[in-house]
């Protein structure tokens, strides 16, 4: 049999180092890079969310809310976290004004509103008509950042093992099965 040396670290891909490349537009201004986190969703293990938003809402320092975009009629966006590489463009959010923001506030219609959890089972999100997301880092608007802005949420991502499992136990289910037609038969 024949070694084969193998190193995992050549294919291996950081994402701070991809991600410094595009901060800035082609006028040179620096793009807005949120990443929202909301220790609820964490706690529920969520890896997608479908939430029916009817407004957007920023809080500043002093605990003062801004609208940042407030639909005429809500709108359903299906979000994923960071890890699938999923973010939302926002062109409202750089026109908030200059100031420190700390929080994103989702307004939402709870009834048609859901989350995807890391074991793909569907939770409604009844009884909570908004939900707030801490910005990492903060954001400072100067006035001088490109007119748009990204928005990734740090989810949880799903659990690859699941469908091992399944396999395996499947797997297991045959050989009881087969154990038991043999023992009937008096072969073992």
């Amino acid at each position: 049999m024949k070694n084969i040396k193998f190193n995992g670290n050549i294919w291996q891909t950081y994402h701070s180092l991809w991600l410094d490349m595009y901060q800035y537009d082609s006028k040179g201004r620096y793009k807005l890079d949120l990443v929202l986190n909301n220790t609820y969703v964490a706690q529920m293990n969520v890896s997608e969310m479908n939430l029916k938003i009817t407004k957007i809402t920023a809080f500043d320092a002093n605990g003062k809310e801004h609208i940042v975009v407030d639909f005429k009629e809500s709108r359903l966006m299906k979000i994923k976290g960071i890890f699938q590489g999923y973010s939302i463009k926002s062109q409202s959010i750089p026109s908030l004004g200059n100031g420190s923001y700390k929080t994103l506030r989702f307004y939402i219609n709870d009834s048609e509103s859901s989350f995807v959890c890391n074991d793909k089972n569907t939770k409604s999100i009844f009884g909570n008509k908004f939900l707030d997301f801490e910005i990492k880092n903060g954001l400072n608007i100067t006035g001088n950042e490109a007119p748009e802005a990204l928005l990734r949420f740090d989810l949880m991502p799903f659990e690859r093992f699941n469908y091992l499992k399944s396999v395996t136990d499947l797997f297991k289910k045959s050989q009881s099965l087969t154990g038991k037609l043999a023992s009937r038969l008096g072969i073992f």
